[in-house]
C-alpha cells in the first residue's frame, strides 16, 4: 500500500449502506481517519467491531444525526473540523435510493427525493461555515448513477423505458435533484461518481471504456475526459487521492461501472 504524508480527514455520509460501509473499511484500511454521520450508530458499531481491527477503531468517530436535517449535518462538520486536527477534508456521500429487491418494478422502501434534502441540508450547512473554515474543505465526493443529469442520454436505448416506467424513476428523479443542487452551489468543488451497477464480488482491476461522454461547463475545469470504469466501491476513496496528486487503484468488495466527471 502507497504511504502519504498527510491524508485528508474524511466526513462520511450514508456510512451503514452498502457501499458506505465498504468505503468505511476501505478507508480505515489505508489509514485514513474518518468521522461517520450515521442516523442509527449502533449498527456502524457492529460493523466496526466485525471489520475493522482495534487499532482502526481510533480512527473512526462517529455522529448521530440524520443526513436531511441541515442542524445535524452543521453539528457533524462542526465534529468533523474538531476531529480533523487542522488536516483537509473530503466530504464522501454514498447515499442511496433503495428497493425491496435489485428487481426495477419492486416497491421503494426509501423517501422520495431524500438524497436531494440531504444534498440541500449539505450545502445549506456548508454556507453557514465561516471562511477559515470552509477553506478546509477540499472536496465533495458523490456517488451518484450512471443516467443521472447528463448521463441519462448516453443510456442504451432499452434501459431509458426501464428508468422511466419502472420505480427505478424515484431513483432517478432523486439523483437529478442532487446533481442539480451540486451543481448549482460555490460553496465546494466536487466530483460525481457514476455506478451504472452495484454487484457484490471481489474487486476488480480498473478496465478503462469508451472515453466518449461529453463534460459540461462546472466550477472546475475538467481534467482529462471522463472513462467508464468497472472498479470497486474504493474508487470514491481513489478520488480523494487523486485530488492529492496520488496514484492509488483499489477496492473492497462492490463492484460497478462509474462514469467519472471532474467538476
Amino acid at each position: 500500500m502507497a504511504q502519504y504524508a498527510t491524508l485528508p480527514h474524511i466526513l462520511l455520509i450514508g456510512s451503514t449502506g452498502r457501499t458506505g460501509r465498504l468505503a468505511l473499511v476501505e478507508a480505515l484500511s489505508r489509514n485514513y481517519t474518518v468521522t461517520a454521520l450515521a442516523r442509527n450508530p449502533t449498527s456502524l458499531d457492529t460493523l466496526i467491531n466485525e471489520q475493522i481491527t482495534t487499532t482502526q477503531r481510533s480512527q473512526v468517530h462517529t455522529v448521530r444525526g440524520d443526513a436531511t436535517s441541515e442542524s445535524d449535518v452543521k453539528a457533524a462538520l462542526k465534529d468533523t473540523l474538531d476531529h480533523a486536527q487542522g488536516k483537509q477534508i473530503v466530504i464522501v456521500s454514498t447515499l442511496g435510493q433503495t428497493r425491496k429487491s435489485g428487481n426495477p418494478w419492486s416497491a421503494a422502501t426509501s423517501p422520495p427525493m431524500f438524497m436531494t434534502k440531504a444534498a440541500e441540508a449539505l450545502v445549506a450547512a456548508i454556507a453557514s461555515l465561516p471562511a477559515d473554515k470552509k477553506s478546509k474543505l477540499e472536496r465533495l465526493i458523490v456517488m451518484s448513477m450512471f443516467g443521472a443529469g447528463t448521463s441519462f442520454d448516453n443510456l442504451h436505448c432499452l434501459l431509458k423505458p426501464v428508468m422511466n416506467y419502472s420505480n427505478m424513476l424515484q431513483t432517478v428523479e432523486d439523483h437529478d435533484g442532487v446533481d442539480a443542487v451540486v451543481r448549482a452551489q460555490r460553496e465546494v468543488k466536487w466530483v460525481m461518481v457514476r455506478p451504472s451497477m452495484l454487484k457484490e464480488g471481489e474487486k476488480m482491476p480498473v478496465k478503462s471504456r469508451a472515453p466518449n461522454f461529453r463534460v459540461s461547463n462546472s466550477v472546475e475545469a475538467a481534467e482529462g475526459s471522463p472513462r467508464d470504469m468497472v472498479v470497486s466501491s474504493g474508487v470514491l476513496l481513489e478520488e480523494v487521492e487523486r485530488r492529492l496528486k496520488k496514484d492509488a487503484m483499489f477496492g473492497s468488495g462492490r463492484r460497478y461501472a462509474v462514469s467519472r466527471r471532474y467538476m
